[in-house]
């Protein structure tokens, strides 16, 4: 309508066409401009959404981590190297857990656990057991020696329990594949102190 005046104002000869045209280029950009709005709008509650959820998931880690008896970062990282091979935060969380117990079981002399053990060392240097994620990083070793799939399978069912199947990808990328993913996890900001 602006337009319409301007030109009666100024006295000049318009087609009409040429500014009804201008009326829906101008209702055009004002609606683009409306949507910008809304889209501007809904990446700032998924921004907000997504921060929200970063901090729950580092809530969930550190406390999982606390239970298993390793450090929140340790725990991040793994489950970062776990997610690139399709495993989920239940699937290393649960395996840390079952590497652990077995470990315990073997070193009070469970002749079952010690056979699902061979070959790995589960002490550290001070004598003690290792860490959920220290045996993790020792088994993925020993994993990459076997060179037999079935076998590789059968030896994460025995040393990770039933999840240890979800970790068959992440075991065959070897401890240092795995220590290459953790360093990642830090590089793109998804370990949280």
């Amino acid at each position: 309508m602006i337009v319409e005046e301007l030109v009666s104002v100024l006295g000049l000869q318009v087609d009409p066409s040429a500014l009804a045209n201008l009326e829906k280029f101008k209702a055009a950009v004002m609606g683009g401009l409306n949507g910008m709005a809304v889209a501007a709008g809904a990446v700032a509650v998924g921004f907000a959404a997504m921060i929200h959820s970063t901090a729950e998931a580092a809530d969930k880690a550190g406390d999982t981590a606390e239970r298993l008896g390793i450090a929140s970062t340790a725990l991040q990282e793994l489950v970062f190297a776990g997610k690139l091979s399709d495993a989920t935060f239940e699937d290393v969380a649960n395996g840390l857990k079952f590497i652990s117990k077995n470990a315990v079981e073997a070193a009070k002399g469970s002749k079952e656990a010690a056979e699902a053990f061979a070959g790995v060392d589960l002490r550290n240097a001070e004598g003690g057991l290792k860490t959920a994620d220290e045996l993790l990083m020792t088994v993925a070793d020993r994993f990459t020696e076997i060179k037999d799939p079935i076998a590789q399978t059968n030896f994460a069912l025995k040393v990770f329990g039933r999840g240890g199947l979800a970790l068959v990808p992440m075991l065959r990328r070897g401890s240092a594949g795995i220590a290459e993913l953790r360093k990642e996890a830090h590089a793109l900001g998804v370990v949280f102190d």
